[in-house]
């Protein structure tokens, strides 16, 4: 009996130990939670602070750049913050930001997107600049001992002098072909609107943007599907039709070419048929040979008051007109879509040193854009930026009779912004040189595809003399689209139908939208707004993807070559 109870209170004791061990686990597991309660606590409150100051520091940026905008040309304002006031940029020597760029090397899409918004990161990643060769020579930098060993294998020359076969060398700053659509569409995304960014994130598949007038080729098919458009008698790509038009009968079908229109202006839409008509009267006139008559017969103007911006009563009137005429080569036949505004110089304040303010100037521009078809013709890039001040750049020769600073009655109180102004010797002659040509034009890789800007000054018939207030600026917008080769209009057909690149240069509000692309953007600060045009168009294929041993040899070779308005607009 003794033993029993001896084990009895045993197993009590027992019982007891591991019950009061239980609670000290269970405590335990309690203050570990509590203790990782608080900490997460603190570090949510690090990071709200954090987040905080950064939001704070963001805004004063902001502030900072606003004010920098109101004070100067924003075209210069950008470089000055990123001079002045970039955390990265400002503070940071370029011993550093070269260390940086060493660590870069093989992200080329990231040394593309530097170079594009830092005037900083473009001059030390330049190909020309002699830091990467003084580097290369001293073994400083892994990255610009890269580029130099690319710079003697794209020349040919070796270290030595000697000839070499081939140097595989990469090179940083060079793309491949899928690398450069990553690129694309990288700053593609900078200028989208909230939705068309979730367009592309919904539809990955379309986020290289196929041409919209082509189907993609389909593996292992034979050929692309077509329909016959019984308008031009020709098959068509089943992309350049709608989809009311794909369910029509057979004998009443017509293609988009046929059912969009040119835009001239706001009052003026040029149809494919009125091209068609005009060409029919040459396969049956009789003298097959007097081209120019033949083509200055087509004219097609706008005679609508705003249009009218001439100087003098005595001027011709400055309507818009379109034309045929024939391209650069005299291969291809072409719609030349023309104006010729005028605007007076006498309406321009000087500033103190007999200089133009070259945000009067910008707003003279667009006020003049506002009268008349120039956006259709030659539309802005990116808002705020115009091809009329790209005209007067830093190294043209009329640079010195601009002035890049405002004159608010702010900043004169104050002195701010003002030093640059009062420190300039007045220029020695304040009128531009007669004759001035000023020009901006853009090609695209098809003979007769071309849209150009030129700038030309002229003494006013009521001058007296040839300052620059009795001086007046010519702006000539012009853009032409490519419309059939001259062996088309040769022999006579029953129809010709309308080319690849009419189709790109139609309004897309004067046809049925594609239902297999992106809906129409109407915000315009988009650069998918749907008015905006996009009439130069290569409609390239979208690389596949290759894997990483294919990509790093390809990164070798190739080089990034597509024009920057090529690469922000979208193919759709």
């Amino acid at each position: 009996m003794h033993f029993l109870r001896s084990i009895k209170k045993w197993f009590r004791k027992r019982q007891l130990i591991k019950k009061a061990r239980k609670i000290e686990e269970q405590n335990a597991k309690i203050e570990k939670r509590q203790r990782k309660a608080a900490e997460a606590q603190d570090y949510k409150s690090i990071e709200e602070q954090l987040e905080e100051r950064n939001r704070h520091q963001t805004q004063n940026l902001l502030l900072i750049f606003d004010k920098l905008q109101h004070t100067m040309d924003p075209l210069v304002a950008s470089r000055v913050f990123n001079t002045h006031f970039c955390p990265l940029i400002s503070k940071l020597p370029e011993e550093l930001l070269l260390c940086i760029l060493d660590y870069l090397w093989d992200d080329p899409v990231t040394l593309q997107c530097l170079r594009a918004v830092s005037s900083t990161f473009f001059r030390l990643l330049h190909r020309r600049s002699n830091l990467w060769n003084y580097a290369y020579h001293n073994n400083q930098s892994i990255f610009w001992n890269f580029m130099y060993l690319s710079y003697l294998s794209i020349t040919g020359i070796d270290a030595q002098g000697i000839t070499a076969a081939y140097l595989d060398k990469s090179n940083a700053l060079n793309l491949n072909h899928y690398l450069q659509w990553q690129l694309r569409r990288l700053l593609q995304r900078d200028g989208r609107c909230d939705n068309c960014k979730a367009w592309n994130d919904d539809y990955q598949r379309h986020t290289f943007d196929y041409c919209k007038f082509e189907a993609p080729i389909i593996v292992n098919t034979p050929c692309k599907p077509r329909l016959k458009c019984y308008g031009c008698y020709d098959q068509h790509d089943i992309y350049e039709f709608s989809l009311e038009e794909k369910m029509a009968k057979k004998h009443t079908r017509v293609c988009l070419g046929r059912q969009g229109t040119v835009q001239l202006c706001e009052h003026v839409q040029i149809p494919w048929a009125r091209i068609e008509t005009h060409i029919k009267t040459f396969w049956y006139q009789e003298h097959h040979s007097d081209w120019q008559t033949w083509l200055d017969e087509f004219k097609i103007e706008c005679k609508h008051s705003s249009h009218d911006t001439r100087c003098t009563p005595s001027e011709a009137p400055t309507w818009p007109q379109a034309r045929l005429g024939l391209s650069s080569l005299r291969s291809r036949i072409i719609l030349s879509l023309e104006w010729e505004p005028h605007c007076r110089l006498d309406m321009l304040t000087l500033t103190k040193s007999k200089r133009i303010s070259a945000v009067e100037l910008k707003l003279m521009f667009e006020n003049l854009r506002r009268q008349g078809p120039a956006d259709i013709l030659c539309p802005p890039y990116h808002s705020g930026t115009l091809q009329e001040m790209i005209c007067f750049h830093q190294s043209s020769f009329t640079r010195p009779l601009l002035y890049y600073k405002m004159n608010d009655e702010e900043d004169k109180e104050s002195g701010e912004y003002e030093e640059d102004e009062e420190n300039t010797s007045p220029v020695p002659s304040s009128s531009f040189p007669s004759p001035l040509t000023l020009s901006w034009s853009h090609s695209d890789r098809v003979d007769g595809n071309r849209k150009e800007l030129a700038i030309h000054s002229h003494i006013l018939e009521e001058a007296n003399g040839t300052g620059i207030f009795q001086q007046g600026l010519k702006v000539s917008y012009r853009r032409d689209v490519m419309i059939c080769k001259m062996e088309d209009v040769r022999y006579p057909r029953k129809s010709i139908g309308p080319s690849h690149h009419w189709l790109h240069a139609m309004d897309a509000r004067t046809y049925p939208h594609p239902q297999h692309v992106r809906p129409l953007c109407t915000n315009e600060s988009c650069i998918n707004y749907s008015q905006r045009p996009k009439p130069f168009h290569d409609c390239p294929r979208p690389p596949s993807e290759p894997d990483r041993n294919e990509l790093s040899c390809q990164m070798r070779s190739c080089d990034l070559r597509m024009e920057p308005d090529i690469w922000l607009e979208d193919r759709a």
